[in-house]
């Protein structure tokens, strides 16, 4: 309760003073502001939102995410999110992860589980990034299933004794490439793969810059794979913005 009450002080009231009596929702309560802070008024409760028929995920009329705070804007949301991501990801690189499809998943919930109902669960939508159509929906499940058992399985059992740094980084940058391509959730995917990307790469002491990469080449990146299957641009932008870790 004390989290959700920082978190709408210091993120939905920012810079606006908040008044006694208004209302705000969380994870379908309504949360009323009083005098010493906000407090659930349990005669109410949240109507399950109107959504778009072709993405549910969304508010009706809206490209907003159904969200358990409520709120409709996206400027809104996305300060939220930036808020607790910070907190999740320090908390998450100073921890241990499981390398497998479902430590990917358990990631991801890790991450967004505050926010979203379906953090860490598979999207039931077929979306898009510009012209890059991602993995089918139906499709998830064995793409990940092939990627593992075929790709990030083998690479993790030579990542100890791999001598080559031009191998480890290659690698990994196919192994983000593969993930972005598939898509597996629907909102996050970026934030959870370079967090994935980022655990693996702290095994040999290495990272990625990922503020510094060039925007553009990283868009034409990811592109590249999902349209040709080709990881080449990602694996030199990996290489330019390696980092190494003291």
């Amino acid at each position: 309760m004390r989290f959700v009450q920082e978190v709408f002080d210091n993120i939905l009231c920012k810079g606006i003073k908040s008044k006694t009596g208004e209302e705000r929702i969380w994870s379908g309560h309504v949360y009323v502001r009083t005098k010493d802070g906000w407090e659930v008024d349990s005669s109410k409760r949240e109507e399950k939102p109107e959504t778009n028929k072709i993405d549910p995920y969304t508010y009706k009329d809206t490209n907003v995410l159904v969200n358990k705070f409520g709120v409709r804007s996206h400027e809104e949301l996305n300060s939220i999110e930036r808020a607790i991501y910070k907190n999740i990801k320090e908390l998450i690189l100073e921890g241990e992860i499981k390398f497998t499809k479902e430590g990917l998943f358990e990631l991801h919930k890790r991450m967004f589980k505050d926010i979203y109902d379906w953090a860490g669960k598979t999207r039931n939508v077929n979306i898009h990034g510009g012209t890059a159509i991602f993995a089918p929906m139906h499709n998830i499940n064995s793409s990940l299933d092939f990627l593992f058992n075929n790709v990030i399985n083998p690479f993790l059992s030579k990542l100890n004794d791999e001598t080559d740094q031009d191998r480890i980084v290659s690698g990994a940058a196919e192994i983000y490439a593969e993930l972005i391509a598939i898509h597996p959730f629907r909102d996050g995917n970026g934030r959870s793969s370079r967090l994935f990307i980022d655990k693996i790469l702290q095994k040999r002491n290495l990272g990625v810059n990922w503020s510094m990469m060039n925007k553009k080449q990283y868009y034409e990146a990811s592109e590249r794979m999902i349209m040709a299957a080709d990881a080449s641009i990602m694996k030199a932008l990996f290489q330019n913005n390696l980092t190494k870790m003291s």
